[in-house]
């Protein structure tokens, strides 16, 4: 759509610049494209081969792949929240997925497969809950690896990555704090 939406504006004498900030894409795309389709008509739209290797996994195996690592540590024997990028592939061979997979092929897909975990929330309604939850995770022998406050709103972020494979983030949000995020706009 965007190749023909070039070759429009340039039939309507639009220049390179203009052509490129209407449809949000850099100059030289638009001046690429543009004289390919002068050189060589429609089939100068085409896609042209890439350089490099082709895809070498079906995108159900890349699913089923990307699934596994977004699968808790825990679920698969790893008892931390990120696993490497070994030990990822020798489960997805070890499940069956595929045949072979090189450790090196999943860090360049990194953006891909989502393989680290970040932390979860949950929010306290009380300034009692609040001190239990506390209490009970420096009893338990997790470090506190955050405590704060602000503008009313306390938090807590715990180390669980033994535990649950992530963070663990606590708020307890005072009144004010709750009218004002009322407000804010949702998506």
């Amino acid at each position: 759509m965007q190749r023909a939406r070039i070759v429009l504006g340039a039939a309507d004498e639009q220049a390179n610049a203009a052509i490129a900030r209407r449809l949000g894409i850099c100059v030289d795309t638009v001046r690429n494209r543009r004289a390919r389709f002068c050189a060589e008509g429609l089939s100068g739209l085409a896609d042209r081969p890439r350089p490099g290797r082709g895809r070498s996994f079906a995108p159900t195996v890349e699913a089923e792949v990307k699934a596994l690592a977004c699968a808790l540590p825990a679920e698969a024997g790893f008892p931390l929240a990120r696993r490497s990028a070994a030990e990822l592939a020798a489960e997805a061979v070890g499940r069956g997925l595929v045949e072979t997979i090189s450790a090196s092929t999943l860090p360049e897909r990194s953006d891909q497969f989502a393989l680290r975990s970040h932390h979860v929330a949950s929010q306290l309604d009380s300034t009692d809950e609040y001190d239990a939850v506390m209490a009970g995770y420096r009893q338990r022998g997790h470090r506190i690896a955050l405590e704060a406050s602000f503008r009313g709103t306390r938090f807590l972020y715990t180390n669980t990555y033994d535990l649950l494979g992530h963070f663990q983030e606590y708020l307890l949000i005072d009144d004010a704090t709750k009218e004002w995020l009322a407000t804010l706009p949702r998506n």
